[in-house]
């Protein structure tokens, strides 16, 4: 059986060997960077995250809300979305 690591090509009509792929594949340092970038808009980094997650078991929708407030706004918009269908019918 050929490895599932080696990586063919059609030229014409033809599959064609090319190599073998490495095992891991490492993102470029501008993808690094992007990707540091990005921790910023997690949930799971946003000041309250915890108190707010406690909150949405407790179905406590005022402390949900004031404990996301502080977050991205889309982050927080995303997160109000999800959490709706928890709070419908809850009179917390």
């Amino acid at each position: 059986m050929e490895s599932i690591s080696t990586y063919t090509a059609f030229e014409g009509d033809k599959l064609v060997c090319k190599g073998d792929l490495p095992d891991v594949i490492s993102p470029l340092s501008r993808q690094w960077e992007w990707l540091a970038s990005q921790s910023s808009v997690m949930a799971s980094d946003m000041k309250g995250y915890e108190d707010a997650l406690r909150a949405l078991y407790r179905k406590d929708q005022k402390s949900f809300n004031l404990h996301i407030g502080e977050g991205s706004p889309d982050v927080k918009a995303h997160a109000l979305r999800l959490a709706k269908p928890v709070f419908e019918g809850s009179a917390k």
